[in-house]
């Protein structure tokens, strides 16, 4: 999904986004061992099924300036929510 004109004063920003599921068959999941002085431990997940959200903005902020921010969120399942972003710009001269 992308919406090109973020607000009147900026149309040459840009609101992206998306949403989807992930799907795995079956009730085993992946498996992670973690190993220290302790031992050796090991994490199975019961389902790797979750939720995936990507909203972003991005676009042209003056002649020379552009710039974007992106986040990624995944949640459900068993296994740990995990958040990712980036932000960036670019200065022509």
């Amino acid at each position: 999904m992308a919406k090109q004109g973020l607000l009147n004063s900026h149309p040459d920003l840009m609101l992206t986004g998306g949403i989807e599921y992930q799907y795995s068959p079956g009730k085993a999941g992946p498996e992670t061992i973690l190993s220290d002085r302790e031992g050796d431990r090991q994490y199975a997940a019961w389902s790797v099924n979750r939720w995936r959200t990507h909203p972003g903005v991005e676009g042209r902020i003056s002649n020379n300036l552009t710039a974007n921010a992106k986040v990624k969120n995944s949640a459900g399942g068993k296994v740990k929510t995990d958040y990712s972003g980036m932000f960036g710009d670019s200065y022509r001269f």
